[in-house]
């Protein structure tokens, strides 16, 4: 979420509040943001199939809305950060160790909501 939070509901409720949804591509660093009215599943899916070549590998946080991103023809990894910030998974059939993490786009949101910080009092169109 970009924007004020109240903590603690101390303070005042002031500004606009928008959901951003994030894609990075772990090869080339390339990244797009996208605003949301609601993060449900039809609306990230929705987003994922457009923006992501089918058959990639995708990998999410624990968020249910991402549970059936596999039927859209993507493999897909998840870290449950209830528990974990990184996992491991084994292939069954190669052996291979895939190390799951989603700290690519964490870093991102820091620079992105100090960007969006520095220009406090900008458009809400911009």
């Amino acid at each position: 979420m970009f924007g004020r939070r109240i903590k603690y509901h101390r303070g005042q409720p002031r500004g606009q509040k928008i959901w951003i949804v994030g894609l990075v591509e772990r090869t080339t660093n390339h990244i797009k943001l996208f605003p949301v009215d609601n993060r449900d599943a039809d609306t990230l899916l929705q987003i994922i199939v457009e923006n992501v070549e089918p058959g990639s590998t995708i990998y999410t946080d624990g968020w249910a809305a991402y549970k059936n991103v596999v039927q859209h023809g993507f493999e897909h990894y998840a870290v449950e950060h209830k528990y974990a910030f990184s996992r491991n998974y084994v292939n069954s059939v190669t052996g291979q160790v895939i190390k799951v993490h989603t700290n690519r786009i964490e870093g991102a949101w820091k620079h992105a909501k100090s960007h969006f910080r520095n220009i406090n009092g900008t458009s809400i169109n911009n």
